[in-house]
């Protein structure tokens, strides 16, 4: 039964493998639908992400021997449909290994990560898994075996791989083909203050118009880029990314670095406050 090949030991597919250096390899689990990321934590768990059908995406703490159920267990369900024909038992996975979360409806897991380092020290033996279709950053709080909770961090791109740096900032790779870094906040006082003033149109609430795009993540992020912002025809066309340099050449003067722009200000004059704004904005 082709359906079944995940459950067939004489094959690879639906597997994780233990590969060795020499080329050889032996199973380690079955039963898995969709792999999409797998991660060796520091205490030794395997963890690995999972696309469901229609609903049922998993994270699943892989253990040696462990049979995932699938295509006989899922939360997921026939496209179109209200339930999976082929399972065993309804409202668990029975015989097989539950997972260790899982997401309904789906958010497209791809990649995860076990962050490390000083960078992010309240995310010590959490796990950041990539979303695709969710377009979100995803911190899962661990206990042991145990998820105790999930908190999305919505980025607006859809995450096909990410992985952390030397410096222990984290990288998100995007479907668009550039990357957001994310790094811990570290906000000037000085800086926000002046940022005060901006946020009352790049801060709108959920009932106003957006006035002007987010400048959350805006160091680094490609110029213009912002999805679903009416930019002015010569602020889109500058392409590249946002660094020191360029803030401090658009705070200065808008007009002169985008001719055309709609952004009505006419610039801060004191390079010292540009400097505390760029430094705010490198945080947030």
């Amino acid at each position: 039964n082709e359906g079944l090949l995940a459950q067939d030991t004489e094959g690879d597919l639906g597997k994780v493998l233990r590969i060795d250096w020499d080329g050889g390899a032996e199973i380690v689990s079955l039963g898995h639908r969709n792999p999409q990321g797998l991660v060796i934590a520091s205490d030794g768990t395997v963890w690995s992400t999972e696309h469901g059908p229609q609903g049922g995406d998993e994270l699943n703490r892989i253990r040696a021997g462990g049979n995932y159920g699938w295509p006989l267990a899922t939360y997921g369900t026939e496209y179109e449909l209200y339930e999976w024909p082929l399972l065993e038992t309804t409202g668990d996975h029975g015989p097989y290994e539950e997972p260790a979360f899982v997401w309904m409806p789906s958010l497209g897991l791809s990649n995860l990560i076990e962050p490390q380092g000083s960078e992010f020290p309240r995310w010590d033996a959490d796990l950041l898994i990539a979303s695709m279709s969710g377009r979100s950053l995803l911190r899962a709080r661990r206990s042991g075996d145990r998820i105790l909770y999930v908190e999305g961090i919505p980025v607006n791109r859809r995450i096909r791989d990410l992985e952390q740096l030397g410096d222990g900032r984290i990288l998100l790779w995007n479907d668009q083909g550039d990357f957001t870094v994310v790094q811990e906040a570290r906000l000037d006082e000085a800086g926000a203050r002046i940022y005060s003033g901006c946020a009352t149109c790049h801060e709108a609430a959920s009932n106003e118009a957006v006035v002007a795009p987010t400048l959350r993540g805006a160091f680094h992020r490609a110029v213009g880029s912002v999805e679903g912002f009416p930019y002015s025809e010569g602020l889109r066309d500058i392409g590249g990314w946002w660094s020191e340099p360029r803030l401090d050449s658009f705070l200065l003067d808008p007009s002169a670095f985008a001719p055309g722009t709609s952004m009505v200000f006419e610039g801060l004059a004191n390079p010292n406050d540009r400097r505390d704004l760029i430094e705010f904005l490198k945080g947030y």
